[in-house]
């Protein structure tokens, strides 16, 4: 996360004030709980941890900790109500300044979050928001779940989802992919609330805002854990391109269009046309 404060007062206040590793940690800590306010015991066992894993020789204790805290009050970074504290609303959005304590998300830290609405991957411990799909994007991944699915069923391969379901590949990465789908051999990886490891196949359907990171970081996390099949469907090319994975990571087994068909390896004899999920 890259944010600053935007005037030059806060910027230089992020800088001075987070200078000191307890300050760090504490908003640190508060800025991993989000909306939830902490008293002072659940404040000092985050900071504490976030000290931990940062390898930050610092003795936390009480007296330390309340000095501290009277100095963010001041500074009107964070504020104390009914005995809890939270970040002011001017600085909710701090985690880049945290020059001491780096401030990595965990699916832990996302799981405790109110829900908001809105859908979030995590990358590495950085959060990302995924923007609401198109009227087209929501169309084509309807009409190409349809497709799977009834071939999925009929076969009895494995199970056909849709986004929002939580694909976690380790705590501090997990992704909300289009479609994908997991095979009976790999049902085990489905759980109540997400999926725990690569499914079989995974498809994301392009947009403006989300092309770049599709093409560029879920690619490579795709590859890195293994999932053996990804689909890149082009709603402006109208395209469905087609990627297997190989020791060498992802080729291109083809890229469809129009009146030509789609075929996969994952599913041996899945078939269509790339023009019948645009139209």
């Amino acid at each position: 996360m890259s944010w600053l404060p935007g005037n030059a007062r806060d910027r230089k206040l992020a800088g001075d004030v987070l200078e000191n590793p307890i300050i760090s940690a504490l908003v640190g800590s508060l800025v991993k709980s989000r909306d939830q306010k902490l008293n002072l015991p659940e404040l000092r066992q985050r900071a504490e941890q976030l000290l931990r894993d940062a390898e930050v020789p610092s003795k936390l204790d009480e007296g330390a900790m309340r000095l501290c805290l009277d100095r963010l009050e001041s500074e009107e970074i964070v504020e104390k109500v009914d005995g809890t504290y939270r970040l002011t609303a001017r600085w909710a959005d701090i985690a880049g300044a945290l020059r001491v304590i780096p401030v990595k998300l965990t699916y832990r830290d996302y799981m405790a979050w109110p829900d908001d609405g809105r859908r979030y991957e995590l990358f590495e411990g950085e959060l990302y928001m995924v923007p609401s799909p198109s009227v087209k994007h929501q169309r084509i991944s309807r009409t190409l779940m349809l497709l799977l699915a009834q071939f999925v069923d009929e076969y009895q391969l494995g199970e056909v989802f849709g986004a929002p379901l939580d694909v976690v590949f380790t705590e501090a990465t997990f992704v909300q992919p289009d479609i994908l789908f997991i095979s009976h051999q790999r049902r085990g990886i489905i759980g109540e609330q997400n999926i725990s490891g690569a499914p079989d196949l995974v498809v994301e359907i392009l947009s403006p805002s989300t092309e770049e990171r599709d093409r560029g970081i879920k690619s490579q996390l795709y590859c890195r854990y293994g999932v053996q099949e990804y689909w890149l469907v082009d709603p402006e090319e109208r395209t469905v391109e087609v990627l297997t994975l190989s020791p060498e990571g992802y080729q291109v087994l083809g890229r469809y269009s129009e009146d030509e068909v789609v075929s996969s390896q994952v599913l041996a004899g899945f078939q269509f046309l790339a023009e019948e999920i645009f139209d």
